[in-house]
């Protein structure tokens, strides 16, 4: 009875994932009269979708217009504002429109999230269209050509200005999880060498953030997107005051600052090799517990909610076992940069603070249930933490339902 009762529940929710996902299609893919003309693209954008754009080039007196009027206005505004909007890109941006801009479209999106797409949408640089029966990633005509016009010396400057003020930024909210807005800026600019233009730098991460999705992005802060309540964590900052941010220096924070990043010490290291031994893991699947690891740390600083993640992936074998991973795991907490304490970690801080954040002992934590195998448990569906989430939301499912 019970198992009717699951598969009823399962099939109504997967109803409504397919509910939402189809919905989702119809909002954002438009179906096209095959003219590439900006006009013609834009006139197929709601009046909610015209605004972003209009808020984005920040096109005065025109806010009041009715839809087909906006789109005229805004395929007027476009080329004035095209190297405004080239100012705004970074390295792999630009790549990423240049590679469109061969052919005025780009067939093979399997592989671009949704949420990028939406992005550059929002800029008027490329439209998602279905054309008999396929989908497509169109570049408005007009858009082509300006790209013809464009000074390449000049914009490569700006563009690998803007990539290292990204990639800097993303550094400093992985390991420091919140800063202020202007104090993210003023530790760019020590890190630069040139001044960094306020308007300039806040309008580069905003974009940065809505296409990466990996910082939330604010006049006044910003934080790591995995980061539920940033006030939080910033409380968490002010409560120790004579703590500074952890030195990091340029390479580190660049580092830090790339897709895919995981700030593994030696001591997660032996983990994810104790681990490795006792079950069939590959690097990806490392890569993956590692991270959700580092998470959960951040998050709880108890080491109990992180063996119980692992009791989600594994059958533990003995107590024995148990006890030598709650060791490492005590280990490897204790040596994991932490969002409360500004990207130190515990064993750096003084004892009084160390007091605080030291994992609770090993018997502390008792198994529900004691497993003879050491098979690892595959979900039927496994989903990446910087996937599309499958609620079709359109974000990456750690920013998402992966919360």
């Amino acid at each position: 009875m019970n198992n009717i009762t699951e598969d009823k529940v399962l099939l109504k929710e997967l109803k409504s994932y397919q509910a939402q996902l189809e919905k989702e299609e119809k909002r954002i893919w438009k179906k096209s009269s095959q003219s590439y003309e900006l006009q013609s693209l834009l006139g197929l954008l709601t009046k909610s979708e015209l605004d972003i754009i209009r808020k984005n080039l920040e096109i005065k007196g025109v806010s009041g217009l009715k839809k087909a009027d906006l789109a005229v206005a805004l395929a007027e505004a476009m080329p004035v504002h095209f190297n405004q909007i080239l100012s705004l890109l970074d390295l792999e941006r630009y790549k990423f429109l240049k590679s469109i801009k061969k052919s005025g479209i780009l067939v093979e999106i399997d592989e671009v999230p949704l949420y990028q797409i939406e992005a550059l949408m929002g800029y008027g640089m490329v439209f998602p269209i279905i054309e008999d029966d396929r989908k497509l990633l169109v570049m408005p005509t007009e858009v082509v050509e300006l790209f013809d016009t464009v000074n390449e010396v000049e914009l490569q400057r700006v563009l690998k200005r803007n990539t290292e003020w990204i990639q800097l930024t993303h550094g400093m909210l992985y390991f420091y999880g919140v800063m202020e807005t202007f104090k993210v800026r003023e530790k760019v600019e020590s890190l630069s060498s040139e001044q960094v233009n306020v308007h300039d730098f806040n309008k580069v991460i905003s974009a940065a953030s809505e296409y990466y999705q990996e910082v939330s992005y604010s006049a006044t802060l910003m934080s790591d997107e995995r980061i539920i309540d940033p006030k939080e964590v910033l409380m968490d900052h002010r409560q120790r005051p004579n703590v500074d941010y952890y030195p990091f220096t340029k390479k580190q924070l660049l580092q830090a600052g790339t897709s895919g990043y995981i700030d593994k010490s030696k001591e997660m290291d032996k983990l994810l090799k104790f681990l490795k031994e006792g079950y069939d893991l590959s690097t990806q699947e490392l890569d993956e517990i590692a991270d959700d690891i580092i998470l959960i740390i951040n998050e709880e600083v108890s080491p109990n909610p992180i063996i119980e993640y692992l009791q989600t992936l594994f059958e533990f074998p003995s107590f024995e076992f148990l006890k030598q991973l709650t060791e490492l795991v005590m280990d490897a907490s204790n040596n994991t940069r932490q969002w409360m304490i500004k990207g130190h970690t515990p064993l750096e801080l003084s004892k009084h603070e160390r007091k605080q954040l030291l994992p609770l002992n090993t018997t502390s934590f008792i198994p529900p249930k004691q497993a003879s195998s050491t098979e690892i448990e595959q979900p039927a569906t496994k989903v990446g933490r910087n996937d599309p989430c499958i609620c079709g939301s359109g974000k990456k499912y750690k920013k998402c339902c992966g919360k």
